[in-house]
């Protein structure tokens, strides 16, 4: 395996005029969020073309396009430039990154999508190109794209004969360090089901917010617990149901396809259609409902914060996290949301809010180089908390089959300057654990760099302070399925449908 086709983007020529076809603008957008995606600016490429296409007006159906194409892209690059390099008579790699970009967008349309004819995506891909790299780039991008619809009559099953000839790492589009870190990490016998699971999308997961009355549980009169006791057990459960079904029921209404995936998580949905459309729905305005993926909220679980408990979600935005551990808690004991990024602690408020928890989660900005005594006293924590989550800051190589940009951002030795990150959040979000407490040291990412290694240099620098906890007592079956002999929680990619996570909790013993 190897690294040559990781390429060291060029700057993005800027756009010099506005669209003005439906078709034109939707391959525009696509273009415009994946160099953005791929530069990392201002989130990821979903959050870009999300701009972008509200920028241009695109209309439902053409956003949807757009979405496909550029995700496309991404997850089918290596195999793109292969089949454009198989063309004679020019030479793909000499072209500037906007052109190249441009390139691959026309030739993941003419190679994977059926339902748009080759004529059609050849001229609305040269117009954008024309738009905005001038007429010589498009007269370029028109023969290529029309050589290779000619090399390549079949679309995608022509590839066959090209892909025979392919590395694994180069067949599912995976920078050669990256597939081999995955072999690495789960064995030649798992490398070629992980790799295709990973460049596969995911559903999107929600997470129902009501309580066994169908309110959000920061406005309702009376708790989980409390009915409970006053109904019994059935029939608290019988009314939970009820919450889970009216928010389907709505969603559905409303054509969003929705689904109980209570099998992954306890308060777990899957969902049809764009994070977009879902945000604009009923039960997500209410604050019924947020998007979060299945492996967060076991994640979440496995903090097993409860009612009356100090607990600190020590790198808290977007919130996804604090809010079930709000639930959970109750309104009862003490929850503390910490975030150093002022950027993010604006969403942070904003969920915590919309979901009804405004008045019992408290939302502290932190300073970044505040030492974990300043933080302790900041807080008021006295002995110190019951629980803390430290969600630390990561590659996000978990969450490939959502943001399968992050393979071209990332580069291997990112791994241990992360590391290099982690290890002091730990130790400083540790301190605020009272003798008796549990960390929870959790990432979105399945290397051990950012993980079992972090992890071992925090136990060898404070020896005795602190243990793995291994038992799997208490915990509920779905979250206990996913924790090995050795404590920790993983969410596998050639096994789980859910994005890849790593967790484990730490007992402070002194």
């Amino acid at each position: 395996m190897n690294d040559s086709e990781q390429e060291t983007l060029k700057p993005m020529t800027k756009p010099t005029t506005a669209p003005t076809k439906p078709g034109v603008d939707a391959r525009r957008v696509a273009w415009l969020a994946l160099a953005e995606g791929l530069r990392g600016e201002g989130g990821g490429a979903q959050e870009a073309l999300e701009r972008s296409a509200g920028e241009a007006g695109l209309s439902a159906r053409d956003k949807a396009l757009s979405y496909e194409i550029m995700m496309g892209v991404l997850r089918e690059r290596r195999v793109l430039d292969a089949a454009l390099r198989s063309l004679a008579g020019f030479s793909f790699t000499a072209l500037e990154e906007g052109l190249q970009d441009f390139a691959r967008l026309g030739a993941y349309q003419i190679l994977f999508l059926d339902r748009v004819p080759i004529y059609a995506a050849v001229d609305a891909t040269v117009g954008a190109t024309r738009r905005e790299l001038g007429a010589r780039a498009a007269g370029y991008c028109n023969a290529v794209l029309k050589d290779l619809a000619r090399v390549f009559p079949a679309g995608k099953s022509s590839l066959a004969w090209l892909c025979e000839k392919m590395d694994l790492e180069e067949r599912y589009s995976m920078p050669g360090w990256l597939a081999r870190l995955v072999k690495r990490q789960y064995g030649k016998e798992n490398l070629v089901e992980a790799l295709r699971r990973m460049n596969q999308p995911l559903p999107i997961y929600g997470r129902i917010n009501v309580n066994v009355h169908g309110q959000k549980v920061g406005e309702a009169a009376v708790r989980e617990d409390e009915v409970a006791a006053r109904e019994g057990e059935v029939g608290a459960r019988e009314n939970e149901i009820a919450a889970r079904e009216n928010v389907l029921k709505d969603l559905r209404e409303v054509g969003i396809e929705a689904v109980d995936a209570g099998d992954l998580a306890r308060w777990c949905i899957r969902l049809g259609g764009s994070a977009g459309s879902v945000a604009q729905s009923v039960p997500f305005q209410r604050g019924e409902l947020i998007l979060q993926d299945a492996s967060a909220q076991l994640v979440s679980e496995l903090v097993g914060a409860q009612p009356g408990m100090t607990a600190i979600d020590f790198c808290a935005a977007p919130g996804g996290k604090t809010t079930y551990m709000a639930r959970a808690m109750g309104g009862k004991g003490r929850l503390i949301a910490c975030e150093v990024s002022a950027r993010r602690v604006g969403r942070l408020r904003e969920n915590i809010e919309r979901l009804g928890y405004g008045e019992f989660a408290e939302v502290h900005p932190l300073k970044e180089h505040l030492s974990a005594d300043s933080i302790r006293k900041e807080l008021a924590l006295g002995e110190g908390a019951d629980r803390v989550l430290v969600d630390a800051p990561c590659s996000g190589l978990g969450t490939l089959r959502r943001h399968p940009e992050i393979r071209w951002r990332m580069k291997k030795a990112d791994l241990a300057r992360l590391a290099e990150m982690e290890l002091p959040i730990l130790e400083k979000a540790s301190a605020l654990a009272k003798v008796g407490g549990v960390v929870v040291y959790a990432t979105c990412s399945f290397a051990d760099e950012e993980n079992a290694q972090v992890v071992q240099a925090f136990l060898e620098k404070w020896r005795g302070e602190f243990e793995i906890v291994t038992s799997t007592d208490g915990l509920d079956e779905r979250l206990a399925g996913h924790v090995g002999e050795d404590g920790w929680f993983r969410a596998l990619p050639h096994l789980d449908e859910m994005d890849s996570a790593s967790a484990v909790r730490l007992m402070r013993m002194r």
